[in-house]
């Protein structure tokens, strides 16, 4: 029903904000629908919404929960060096089974001087 509330926000000329795509890219994740998913993120790019830390960390976990680590890393790197786009991707490598890659992670947060939050445990 979201998905379907977002295509007809656009069919009618309007914009979702980054809140309405983060439920959106969750529902791409839930489906395990990747290809709506990267459509979502072509969007989030062509409006300019990747630079919001709550648009980007939603693109991030879409892929990370759709198991393609490589792509949520891809976003990553486009990221501001926010405290909540570390945790997403601490937890996208996390959830991906990439243990080591998430220490690796929070070693380099720490080495940036970039703080922890309660989020980052």
């Amino acid at each position: 029903m979201g998905l379907g509330v977002c295509l007809e926000m656009r069919r009618t000329g309007l914009v979702p904000n980054v809140f309405a795509l983060g439920c959106v890219t969750k529902g791409c994740a839930a489906l395990g629908d990747k290809e709506l998913g990267e459509c979502i993120h072509c969007f989030v790019l062509k409006v300019g919404m990747e630079t919001n830390p709550f648009g980007g960390n939603s693109i991030l976990n879409m892929y990370a929960k759709l198991g393609d680590i490589e792509d949520a890393e891809r976003v990553f790197e486009c990221m501001d060096n926010h405290v909540g786009c570390w945790n997403a991707m601490i937890g996208g490598y996390a959830q991906c089974g990439y243990g080591f890659e998430s220490l690796m992670a929070m070693s380099l947060m720490q080495y940036k001087g970039i703080p922890m939050d309660a989020f980052t445990f």
